[in-house]
């Protein structure tokens, strides 16, 4: 994967290498050399990106970095040799100071021992500091609303997690014809004992799994 993302008067672009370019001549300004590949977030004072394949350059991880481009933070990192590992699917989401990175982890030698498993990691925006990991095999890029993230999971289950914590507060089946999905159903506030909103989820995934 590659990206780009406008970022105060640069293009931050992370393809074969991350750098920051000048919106108006085109110079780049800032690089960290060659193989980094993958998504790139920001908000008003912080580029985000995670390396997605340990090739010639860094390891695997996910990062935030300054204006001069140097590292402030960086989290589940991972590198040994060429090809020992790389971390697709999921990509990052970035909301209320949280950043989400939900890595599917794979390792290109047997005897490879990564640190961490595949799932969605919820890290301190600020800081980096982890706050929740749910486990899971994230098999999508991930969205989010601002209770919320989305994302696809084995290969076949839309799911929800709340952003607090990270635990599932909907999930449905996809593929095979099935309709899609109302999100808006999934995860409000709870009257009664049970969401509103749950019981109509709940029957819709009953409508699903009958056809």
């Amino acid at each position: 994967m590659t990206g780009a993302r406008s970022w105060a008067t640069a293009l931050f672009v992370n393809s074969n290498g991350a750098r920051f370019v000048d919106q108006t001549s085109g110079v780049s300004a800032h690089s960290n050399g060659v193989d980094t590949w993958g998504e790139i977030l920001t908000d008003s004072s912080t580029p985000y990106f995670a390396n997605d394949a340990q090739i010639d350059g860094p390891g695997v991880y996910a990062a935030a970095y300054d204006t001069a481009f140097k590292v402030r933070w960086a989290a589940n990192s991972f590198a040994n040799c060429r090809g020992t590992a790389s971390a697709t699917a999921g990509g990052l989401a970035l909301n209320n100071g949280v950043l989400f990175y939900a890595p599917s982890y794979n390792v290109g030698k047997p005897a490879t021992q990564l640190p961490f498993a595949s799932g969605v990691f919820a890290f301190s925006a600020a800081t980096g500091a982890t706050l929740a990991y749910h486990a899971s095999s994230p098999y999508s890029r991930m969205s989010a609303d601002d209770a919320r993230v989305f994302l696809i999971e084995n290969q076949n289950t839309l799911v929800a997690l709340a952003q607090s914590d990270l635990h599932v507060v909907g999930s449905a089946p996809i593929g095979n014809g099935r309709r899609p999905v109302a999100w808006s159903n999934f995860g409000s506030q709870r009257h009664g004992g049970k969401s509103r909103h749950r019981e109509r989820s709940d029957s819709r995934r009953d409508r699903l799994r009958r056809g």
